[in-house]
């Protein structure tokens, strides 16, 4: 879901595939879902973007978001990068559909789902220049995000609203 004036942005968008054999989450770990790439999670054997530790999570979606931003920016070319996700999208769906018809073990599909979170940090660590370029100085962004940025990442472990919108 995107940002809107209600504040609505979402932390990741999922997609559920259930079958009698196999149940995949797909999940982005990402708040923009049009610019996000779906890697699969099992319940057996969770990869990020499963975290247990609320710090690593909030670490992985922050290096996300400022993704995001920078291209909102114009600091990356976004139909060279959708065309990046793409590619990796098909693979992960064709690789999985692959190991599902041969009954892979859970073993396997948890060694898939690493897999595929790694390829996806990668894709997205090719991009941490324009990613610290954005951490370190958010009045390259466009007006309406330099304001949404400012508070990026900051009280989101407070259990008030009050304190956790810094009120």
């Amino acid at each position: 879901m995107h940002k809107t004036a209600l504040g609505d942005h979402t932390t990741s968008s999922m997609i559920l595939v259930a079958n009698k054999k196999q149940k995949t989450i797909w999940l982005t770990g990402c708040s923009t879902p049009c610019l996000a790439l779906y890697k699969p999670v099992y319940f057996t054997d969770p990869w990020p973007p499963v975290y247990t530790d609320s710090q690593e999570s909030l670490a992985y979606w922050l290096k996300r978001e400022y993704l995001v931003r920078a291209i909102y920016a114009g600091l990356i070319d976004v139909a060279s990068y959708r065309g990046k996700i793409r590619l990796l999208q098909e693979q992960f769906v064709r690789e999985e559909k692959e190991l599902l018809a041969r009954e892979g073990s859970n073993k396997e599909m948890a060694l898939f789902s690493e897999k595929c979170s790694r390829l996806e940090e990668e894709l997205i660590d090719s991009y941490q220049e324009e990613i610290e370029k954005v951490r370190e100085n958010p009045e390259i962004l466009p007006k309406m995000w330099r304001k949404y940025t400012s508070s990026l990442g900051k009280n989101v472990f407070a259990r008030d609203l009050q304190d956790r919108i810094g009120k």
